[in-house]
């Protein structure tokens, strides 16, 4: 007798997930165009613990081959069910964390993982983390009072002094490969670090395009 194919009853794991466990991540890197893509999906946690509460510790299971060097497919199963995506490591992103980009994407393609809207941001190629995240998807600012104390800096204090942050370790290394003085003038031409996260970003762009410039000519 022919073996039947019995496919897993998905609907409760396509559910959506509660506000609190999704999270922005890269989703791939954009090497050569200094950029990655993101999207706000399910963090890992969340998403093993839905597996393993819908269909027990052994009805799921996470796989990878390794491919070329820095390369995975990555495969989940769901009681005979499979999904799989294809993961080349990022700069500055260890092994554990690839693998475990490749479980949630591998995950989301259960539902309409090809469909998740990705935004493109600016990196840090040294430690692969994006420069700047936006607002969650529907995220409503709260009202501001007329004479607010003063409180807890506000997101785009945050950004700013991420921005702050990577430009100083970017300006580092622009002066430990000979190029401090030219590093210098884009600063004094911008007049510090930026008043603002946005000032800050066309600041790490022009500081990247001189370092990318660098290597390209020597």
């Amino acid at each position: 007798m022919a073996s039947v194919n019995h496919q897993p009853d998905l609907s409760a794991f396509l559910q959506p997930y509660p506000t609190k466990d999704y999270q922005w991540r890269i989703v791939a890197y954009l090497p050569d165009e200094g950029l990655v893509e993101a999207a706000f999906i399910p963090t890992r946690k969340a998403t093993e613990q839905r597996l393993t509460n819908l269909y027990g510790p052994g009805g799921w299971a996470c796989t990878a081959q390794v491919g070329t060097p820095g390369e995975l497919l990555v495969t989940v199963s769901i009681s005979g069910a499979a999904r799989s995506v294809f993961i080349t490591r990022g700069p500055g992103e260890t092994a554990e964390a690839s693998l475990e980009r490749g479980f949630v994407l591998a995950a989301l393609e259960f539902t309409a993982g090809a469909k998740v809207p990705r935004t493109v941001l600016e990196f840090d190629p040294e430690t692969g983390q994006a420069f700047d995240y936006p607002e969650p998807p529907g995220h409503v600012p709260a009202a501001v009072p007329t004479a607010a104390p003063a409180a807890a800096p506000a997101p785009q204090q945050d950004d700013l002094a991420a921005g702050r942050e990577l430009i100083g370790r970017l300006i580092d290394r622009l002066q430990a490969e000979g190029l401090g003085h030219e590093a210098a003038k884009l600063v004094a031409a911008s007049a510090g670090y930026g008043k603002n996260a946005d000032e800050a970003r066309a600041l790490y762009r022009q500081l990247r395009g001189l370092l990318q410039q660098h290597h390209g000519t020597n």
